[in-house]
């Protein structure tokens, strides 16, 4: 169920859009507490968001083909276009739908990000691509985008230009008040939870851990189908070692 408190803004040029109103304790309230050294460094910071729920205007995260990065880069890209969705009042939406439909494994949580690309045709549209792009084109992003619908594909973590944007202090004053860990953790909080199937799974697997002490480790085995020009990393490390 989704969370928060909408209301309707007039913004003035002929334009309505609807926001939802959500704070970080309506988010974070269950999450788990942070290993003993591990804590957040700003957790006193005032977290609240006004999400556009309904708008004409759009800012879309999309990947429909190769190279938008392995899955840690899209989750990347994901959150930094929905604080960009945050700064320039446009309703945000996701559509990934290569090697796989994201919803298969992801749900929205508190915001609905599904967006049928249908319902967008016959708006005037940009599209815009950030991969490896840390730096933003411009330090007023909500006057930079001038059409109805704006694509995105992004991989870049874009916090550090995005707290420089002059709208910032107006629209976002926490985005400065917390680490970029806390507000990843935020946004992948408030975006996304485990579908029922990814649930299952991982329900299963911490039934087969029980209580024994778990230690993760990430082998990026490289030339992944879905990334034919990825490295090879885990050969490169056994000549190392």
């Amino acid at each position: 169920m989704l969370i928060g408190t909408l209301s309707k803004i007039e913004t003035g040029n002929g334009q309505n859009r609807i926001v939802r109103t959500i704070d970080r304790d309506s988010v974070v309230k269950n999450a788990p507490k942070a290993p003993v050294g591990m804590e957040s460094q700003k957790e006193g910071a005032d977290v609240k968001v006004d999400d556009v729920v309904s708008s004409d205007t759009y800012i879309v995260y999309r990947c429909k083909k190769m190279g938008c990065g392995g899955m840690a880069d899209r989750l990347r890209g994901m959150i930094n276009v929905y604080l960009l969705s945050l700064l320039t009042g446009r309703k945000f939406g996701i559509i990934h739908s290569t090697p796989c439909k994201l919803t298969e494994y992801l749900q929205p949580n508190t915001l609905d990000w599904t967006i049928d690309e249908k319902s967008l045709e016959g708006k005037s549209s940009e599209n815009h691509n950030f991969l490896e792009k840390k730096k933003l084109p411009s330090n007023d992003m909500a006057t930079y985008f001038k059409k109805e619908v704006v694509y995105i594909v992004s991989n870049a973590d874009m916090t550090n230009y995005i707290r420089r944007d002059k709208g910032v202090p107006k629209i976002l004053p926490w985005l400065n008040q917390l680490t970029t860990a806390d507000i990843y953790k935020f946004v992948l909080d408030r975006l996304f939870k485990p579908s029922d199937m990814m649930k299952q799974e991982i329900d299963k697997f911490q039934a087969e851990v029980g209580n024994r002490k778990l230690i993760c480790a990430h082998y990026r085995m490289g030339k992944n189908p879905s990334m034919p020009y990825d490295l090879v990393e885990i050969q490169v490390a056994k000549k190392i070692y």
